[in-house]
């Protein structure tokens, strides 16, 4: 049976101790009962365990005495530790951590040894792979081990392990011995002269502890010239007979970048400078990184530079190479680290970069070409320098021009090192170098060549472009000014800057100016220019302008445009007479000027005097001047003369009737009217409207007749067109028809009235009895009865004279009289109320019997049939004044019409004509 005494020994320990200030620790494990020495050795150990208890009583009671509390004292050690305890057989049941605090808090070395792992504690069985926090490492901070929970910094593949690719150390428990003991994965515990390895609290680093003075040994670190893992003092750490070692201790991890290369020329120092990180725990001091430069067909070693880098260190190295002659092909750059140091391998690293290496010569630059047209100079700028001290002192060196593979032009220049300068080569060109040519300036080591356009003498006037910007016209004694903006649309070429360009107006040039490209600030920036044209008063209007370059014009067309109207026309003019007119003309447009006018009458053979009259005027916009012109008809001008006036836009004509040149006095009216009456007499006015329809005027008498007997005459001056009414009164007693009329010497008038006194019409029977109103309907169907036996032919529309029955024409003769006698009366009663008149002319080469009906609605207000000779002319008085009437009229051969006026209608015409009848105003 097994026994643990451990807590009861280790109670009494941890207060002697404590209070001795020192820290101790022990541990002790019962298996089956000791035998010999070890029974010796075992009762001595509970012996002291007794005797410790009993110091430790006597001690505890005097504090107490003191006023103090053990567990005041205790507190005031620090300890407030736990402590693993012992295993006492498989009856006992131990969990780390739970056993540590119920067996002993106040054992200040288990608080210290303990504490230091309580985070790699753990109530899971031990795993044989450990966690990555119980594992045993190096550190970047110092060369000393600890556990991977406390370490801060790691370098790659940090694991202790055992020699010879043996077990990983790790901190763990382990059944014998009551705190984390330093073991191998297997469980196999790791020693350093025999001591055990164990965390401390508060300290990243592992310690030995004395098993027999039970103190805190030494610290453990990583020999770096071995990787053997050691204590301080020097003593080895090992699991059974092997050696605990870091297999990584000297193995290195380059990074490399080349971080600058300077491009040299031949002669000067390439330097190449590269950054080198170590990103591993071992140290550098002996590895070697190199320069490698290669290009064309070498491949060289160029610098070396040595390597001195801490753990987790960075550093640059700069390497340097002296170039010379022929150096100009190297093109790349390598650093490199591979070397083997002491049978560790050294993991390197590489890096490229490409450099460039000038030839000791001269190098070319084309700074700029210009764009020549065909037939003048390629001007082609070129930066020369010499790189290099190859060879030394002042040289010359040839420079040349080519054009498309063609030698164009060769100059020596004498340059030291160093030394820049820039040269001007000039080509005159060909039609062959268009469109474009190839340029070249190369010295005997370096090129520089360029594509440049060359224009045709067409492109090139092309290019040139100009726009109006601003126009003023002026009046007529100012100059009219045209500003323009001038732009070239390419790259200008070379001693092609000036140019001329004219101001021209209706194609003739008026103004130059020569304008320049390529000043102040830039070729990109329009050219402005400001033309003027004096004006004379005399010019015409500036109808259109433009500006001629050799790239094209820029046109402008100005309104210019005129009104022309006729007025105080000769209308009507006479033969061998003079026609006048007068003429106005204003300007309508925005350009002043002189306009001319030509007014001409277009029938030649009218006029004796010019036919065309030319005449000018000065005229600002807006204006407006009036010419008088006079024609000198002749006898054969034509009754309608056409007048016409042009100028340079506008066209007007009007037209003149023409009449012979002597007055002509025709009687438009006459008519005979009752101006009063008694029982004894009728007084008639007799009135006649003469009007002179001839070219000129003049003076004749107007006679008026009665009853053939002339009653009155009077001389009458009229103007063409003008006429005049005469008038005189008869007096009349008796009861018939009378015939009555006008003369002039053009014309005469004759026609007849039926007058019937007041006495008559007292005494008159029948009809003096009746009313107006049934006299007049009893005389109307009396004499509608009268044409019906005459023939209804007269009243019908007819179109066909045969269509009369035989003897209608003799019945019509002999009924006449009683029809006459009766509708002369209606018409008398009828005209009394009427005003206008109806004037009836026959046109027909016979005698014709004609009726005349004048009807208002539905009533009839004038009807008389007649005879009229051939072109004779007789004037009715019969025409409402105030309402919408009808006129109508039938001729026995000719078919009947009717037309339709308004009630102002004063005058109607009835015409009898062999093609028909016309019935029209007046």
């Amino acid at each position: 049976m097994y026994v643990n005494v451990t807590p009861i020994t280790r109670f009494l320990a941890s207060g002697r101790d404590a209070l001795a200030g020192r820290i101790v620790f022990r541990s002790f494990r019962l298996g089956r009962a000791p035998e010999g020495d070890s029974a010796v050795a075992h009762r001595g150990a509970i012996v002291s365990c007794i005797s410790r208890a009993f110091a430790l009583a006597v001690i505890t009671l005097a504090l107490i005495g003191l006023g103090l509390s053990a567990s005041a004292v205790l507190a005031s050690s620090g300890a407030s530790g736990a402590v693993v305890s012992a295993d006492a057989g498989p009856e006992t049941d131990h969990t780390g951590v739970a056993d540590i605090e119920d067996a002993d808090r106040d054992d200040p070395t288990a608080e210290l040894l303990s504490s230091g792992v309580a985070s790699a504690q753990s109530d899971s069985p031990i795993q044989t792979t450990p966690p990555d926090d119980e594992r045993v490492v190096v550190r970047f901070d110092d060369d000393h081990i600890s556990t991977a929970a406390v370490a801060e910094e790691l370098p790659p593949e940090p694991a202790i392990t055992v020699e010879d690719d043996g077990p990983e150390i790790v901190i763990d428990d382990h059944d014998d011995y009551d705190l984390p003991v330093m073991q191998t994965t297997d469980g196999e515990v790791a020693k350093a002269n025999g001591d055990t390895i164990h965390p401390v609290n508060d300290n990243p680093d592992l310690v030995t502890f004395d098993n027999e003075t039970e103190t805190v040994g030494d610290e453990l670190e990583v020999d770096r010239s071995s990787g053997e893992v050691q204590t301080i003092e020097g003593d080895e750490v090992r699991v059974d007979d092997d050696r605990v070692v870091y297999p990584e201790y000297n193995t290195r991890d380059y990074s490399l970048e080349i971080t600058e290369v300077e491009d040299v020329d031949e002669g000067e120092t390439l330097s190449v400078t590269a950054t080198v990180n170590n990103s591993r725990w071992a140290h550098s001091d002996d590895d070697t990184a190199s320069l490698n430069l290669s290009g064309g067909e070498r491949d060289f070693l160029a610098d070396e530079e040595s390597i001195d880098l801490e753990d987790d260190d960075e550093t640059e190295l700069s390497f340097e190479y002296e170039t010379g002659a022929g150096d100009h092909d190297i093109d790349e750059a390598e650093v490199t680290i591979e070397h083997q140091n002491g049978g560790d391998t050294v993991n390197g690293d590489s890096d490229t970069a490409d450099l460039t290496i000038g030839a000791a010569g001269v190098a070319v630059t084309i700074t700029e070409t210009n764009t020549p047209v065909e037939g003048s100079d390629l001007v082609v700028d070129a930066d020369i320098t010499r790189y290099g001290d190859v060879p030394e002192g002042t040289q010359s060196y040839p420079i040349s021009l080519f054009v498309d593979g063609s030698q164009a032009q060769t100059e020596v220049l004498s340059l030291s090192p160093g030394e820049s300068t820039t040269q001007t080569f000039t080509y005159e060109t060909t039609e062959d170098d268009v469109p474009e040519l190839e340029a070249e300036v190369a010295s005997r080591v370096d090129s520089s060549s360029e594509t440049v356009s060359v224009m045709t003498v067409e492109e090139h006037k092309d290019n040139i472009g100009a726009e109006i910007t601003e126009t003023t016209i002026g009046n007529i004694s100012e100059p009219l000014t045209v500003d323009t903006a001038f732009t070239y649309d390419d790259e200008l070429p070379s001693g092609q800057t000036e140019f001329d360009a004219n101001l021209t107006i209706d194609e003739t040039v008026v103004d130059q100016q020569t304008f320049e490209f390529g000043g102040v600030p830039s070729t990109d920036d329009p050219v402005t220019e400001t033309f003027t044209y004096d004006r004379d008063a005399e010019d015409p209007p500036v109808t259109d302008f433009a500006i001629e370059t050799p790239g094209g014009n820029e046109s402008v067309s100005l309104d210019h445009d005129t009104a022309i109207s006729f007025s105080n026309v000769t209308d009507p003019a006479a033969r061998n007479e003079t026609l006048e007119a007068t003429v106005t003309l204003e300007n309508t447009g925005e350009v002043p000027g002189q306009e001319t006018l030509n007014i001409s009458a277009l029938n030649p053979s009218a006029v004796d005097s010019n036919a065309t009259i030319e005449t000018t005027a000065e005229l600002n916009p807006g204006e407006s001047v009036s010419e008088d012109v006079t024609f000198d008809l002749s006898d054969n001008a034509p009754p309608q003369l056409e007048l016409e006036v042009q100028t340079s836009t506008t066209t007007e004509t009007t037209t003149a009737e023409v009449r012979d040149n002597e007055p002509e006095f025709e009687i438009t009216d006459t008519a005979v009217t009752e101006a009063d009456s008694d029982e004894n007499a009728t007084l008639l006015t007799v009135a006649s409207t003469v009007e002179n329809t001839g070219g000129v005027a003049g003076t004749q008498d107007v006679s008026l007749s009665f009853d053939d007997e002339t009653v009155h005459t009077e001389s009458v001056s009229l103007e063409p067109d003008e006429e005049a009414t005469i008038t005189t009164e008869v007096e009349v007693t008796e009861d018939q028809t009378y015939g009555y009329g006008t003369t002039t010497e053009d014309d005469s008038v004759s026609e007849t009235t039926d007058v019937a006194s007041s006495a008559t019409a007292d005494t008159g029977g029948i009809l003096s009895l009746l009313p107006v109103g049934s006299i007049l309907t009893l005389l109307l169907a009396l004499s509608v009865l009268g044409a019906l036996v005459v023939g209804a032919a007269v009243i019908k529309r007819r179109t066909d004279p045969t269509d009369l029955p035989d003897g209608l024409q003799d019945r019509m003769a002999a009924l006449q009289p009683a029809a006459q006698r009766l509708q002369n009366a209606a018409r008398n009663l009828v005209s009394n109320d009427g005003t206008g008149t109806v004037v009836v002319q026959n046109n027909l080469p016979r005698d014709a019997l004609v009726r005349i009906r004048v009807r208002s609605g539905d009533e009839i207000q004038f009807l008389e049939d007649f005879e009229l000779a051939a072109e004779e002319r007789r004037t009715l008085e019969c025409l409402p004044t105030d309402t919408q009437f009808e006129v109508g009229s039938g001729v026995d051969d000719i078919a009947a019409h009717e037309e339709r006026f308004d009630g102002g209608t004063s005058e109607v015409g009835v015409i009898l004509r062999p093609e028909g009848i016309t019935i029209k105003p007046l």
